[in-house]
């Protein structure tokens, strides 16, 4: 089973927050790929269910957060700790195209499992 986590596209067409037919509900990717899936997929999945970020399950295998862009910095620093984003190529890269978003619309922080 592959594990992706990604940040979608909420005014994505084929997307339904709130009453997706779990069946391929997943908003479209618009960044990379996080580095370590398997790492972070339980943690972000534990922070929806805690209810520690707004978010939901949307598809049998997906869960997807509502973020605003600062709110996402905060959840990938959390998520790969304080110094990954000097040391981590990958996650420096992901910081960057975070800053780069729209602060006044909200995206989707993906954490799906594909089987």
């Amino acid at each position: 089973m592959d594990i992706e986590v990604f940040i979608g596209d909420l005014s994505d067409p084929d997307f339904d927050y709130e009453t997706g037919s779990w069946s391929g509900n997943i908003p479209k990717r618009i960044s990379g790929y996080f580095p370590n899936p398997h790492n972070i997929f339980p943690k972000l999945v534990d922070k929806i269910d805690k209810k520690e970020i707004t978010g939901r399950q949307t598809d049998w295998g997906s869960w997807t957060a509502i973020l605003y862009p600062n709110e996402l910095t905060n959840v990938i620093i959390d998520l790969y700790g304080e110094q990954s984003f000097e040391t981590d190529t990958m996650v420096s890269s992901l910081l960057t195209f975070v800053r780069q978003l729209d602060n006044t619309k909200q995206y989707g922080l993906v954490a799906s499992e594909m089987s």
